[in-house]
């Protein structure tokens, strides 16, 4: 019995995925500004805030040099500081931090996404 939901389990999968295909670059870039403006309100919205906290902790463990760049770029303090300020008190340059902040923000489509944080639905089968 359960070898055969295993197998159910696996054909379901196999046919979902086969209509699914990862995201294009520009696909990820449309998700990917969504989640940055969530993080450029957490200034002033506790509830976005909060989200962007859980997001953070979520991925933390996974990317904690990129999660401290994030960090000091959308959360900490009350203004937001450059780009060249964050590289500085974290000893990195700023094309650095801008690569720390947009690994972070990719890790987080998932969270925010779900699976269409991954893949979008392929147009031969809608």
């Amino acid at each position: 019995m359960i070898q055969a939901e295993i197998k159910e389990g696996q054909a379901w999968m196999r046919e979902f995925f086969s209509r699914h295909r990862e995201l294009t670059p520009e696909e990820k870039a449309e998700r990917v500004v969504v989640i940055r403006s969530i993080a450029e309100r957490s200034r002033v919205d506790a509830e976005a805030r909060s989200y962007m906290e859980w997001l953070t902790e979520q991925v933390g463990p996974d990317l904690p040099m990129e999660v401290q760049a994030f960090r000091a770029c959308y959360l900490d303090g009350v203004s937001r500081p450059t780009s060249r300020q964050v590289g500085r008190a974290l000893s990195m340059d700023k094309r650095s931090v801008h690569r720390c902040i947009r690994r972070t923000l990719e890790a987080m489509l998932p969270l925010a996404f779900g699976l269409d944080g991954l893949y979008a639905a392929d147009k031969l089968h809608r």
